[in-house]
Formats: structure tokens, C-alpha cells, sequence
């Protein structure tokens, strides 16, 4: 499944970039559009970040509709039910067209929680 691999690089991604930092992240920002739904990401996100730093932590998924005027004028947002593979039938005029974009997945901030300064002698 194209989908598995595409969260599964970004999981690895995000988890390069968590081991390099001090402070554990509070919350994962994630971008996708309307082709890869939100709840297909955050699944496979659980799937691949489990038993890594990033198992538990938060996302916040945005949504951006994925948009195409076909050369017939049709103006359409796309979602994963109207493709097929990667191929989009324009609703009125039939033509294929390509979508290279539609699994789309980026991140866009990793939130990290800064904790209130302990004054100097004081326990935890």
C-alpha cells in the first residue's frame, strides 16, 4: 500500500529529527489534502511510530482540499474515493488525468512543551 510507505518515511523523518533534540515533542503538526484522508494518516502514523519516541505524542492533521480544473472546465476537489491508482476521471467530460500530489503528507512543526525553570536547590 503506496499510503503505508509514504507515513512510514515521514514517521522516520519526524523520529531523526526528535532524537537530535533535548525536549520531547508535545505535539506533531501534519499536512495532507483531501486524497489521503486524516484518519488513514493518523493510523498508519500509529502503526509506524509505535515502540519509537514519537509513539504517544499528539498530531494535529490539517486538511487542504486537493483541487483540479479539468481542460473541460470542470472544477473539482479530489478526495481517495474518486481515484483510482493515482488517476482522477474528470466527473463531467471522463478525461484521465495524473495525480502525483495525491498522497501528499508533510510536516509542518514539531511542538516541544518548555516546563518552567526549578529555582536552584529545589527537589523535584
Amino acid at each position: 500500500m503506496h499510503e503505508s510507505s509514504v507515513v512510514g518515511a515521514l514517521v522516520r523523518e519526524v523520529n531523526e529529527l526528535v532524537e537530535r533534540r533535548v525536549t520531547p515533542p508535545a505535539r506533531i503538526h501534519l499536512r495532507t489534502t483531501t486524497a489521503f484522508p486524516a484518519e488513514t494518516v493518523r493510523l498508519m502514523f500509529a502503526m509506524h511510530a509505535s515502540g519509537t519516541p514519537i509513539e504517544n505524542v499528539p498530531l494535529d492533521i490539517e486538511v487542504e482540499p486537493l483541487r483540479r480544473t479539468c481542460e473541460c472546465g470542470c472544477e473539482s476537489i479530489i478526495h481517495k474515493h474518486d481515484l483510482h491508482g493515482h488517476l482522477f476521471f474528470c466527473p463531467a467530460c471522463h478525461q484521465p488525468a495524473h495525480i502525483g500530489e495525491a498522497h501528499r503528507l508533510e510536516c509542518r512543526e514539531i511542538e516541544v512543551s518548555v516546563s518552567e525553570p526549578r529555582p536552584l536547590g529545589s527537589r523535584s
